[in-house]
């Protein structure tokens, strides 16, 4: 018979408390049926593939077409995206880019979590 730890138990409880207060893309209830998943994942994807498209909010729509792709069941393309985010929330906030971060560092705690990386996830709600 197997038994659980129940010390990993209540971690992953904690963690789970913790990532459903955070603000971002998993915790904002985006309810969308696949089809609207998908067809905004293909807007997003040509609005970000647009030559010489480079604004102050393509760091958002890099996590929010991360978003798009974790909700599709495509997490290495999330993966990807949330790596793009953040060098352009990087370059596009050099001055608050912390706090720029927060919803970021949510969706990647939130991915980490789902892929049952649990100290992944852990060290980017500490970050929040």
């Amino acid at each position: 018979m197997a038994f659980s730890c129940p010390t990993k138990t209540m971690a992953q409880t904690s963690l789970i408390i913790k990532l459903q207060g955070l603000e971002c893309h998993f915790t904002w209830k985006l309810d969308y049926s696949r089809s609207k998943l998908q067809s905004l994942r293909e807007t997003m994807i040509d609005i970000s593939s647009r030559e010489g498209v480079q604004c102050s909010w393509e760091g958002y729509l890099y996590n929010f077409l991360a978003y798009l792709h974790h909700a599709l069941g495509s997490t290495e393309d999330a993966l990807q995206c949330l790596k793009k985010a953040e060098e352009a929330i990087r370059q596009s906030s050099p001055d608050d880019v912390e706090l720029s971060l927060v919803v970021h560092y949510g969706n990647l705690a939130w991915v980490h979590y789902h892929q049952g990386e649990l100290t992944e996830s852990q060290t980017y709600v500490e970050k929040v």
